[in-house]
């Protein structure tokens, strides 16, 4: 599993205690965008999907999801599509 080419995300530390399995000395997370936002403030719900509120430490759980118009058509309010999806790293 470690090794220079590995190209696959994992959800836990490799046996030398870090998520480094492809050599690198760099921690590449699986998903690098913003964590999406959903608020009374925002116009515009339509928004990506991505961990909801704040991105993960590797090997953590966040949920997972995007924004929706809110009750009563006011604002936008959060989409959860998967609640402990765990962020995956190399």
């Amino acid at each position: 599993m470690i090794k220079s080419t590995q190209m696959d995300y994992f959800p836990s530390q490799s046996s030398n205690l870090n998520f480094d399995y492809n050599c690198n000395t760099v921690i590449e997370r699986e998903y690098t965008g913003a964590a999406v936002n959903c608020g009374l403030v925002q116009l515009n719900c339509n928004s990506v999907q991505g961990y909801l509120g704040t991105v993960p430490a590797c090997g953590l759980p966040g949920q997972w999801g995007t924004c929706q118009i809110g009750d009563l058509g006011i604002g936008c309010k959060n989409d959860v599509r998967e609640t402990g999806r765990v962020m995956r790293c190399k």
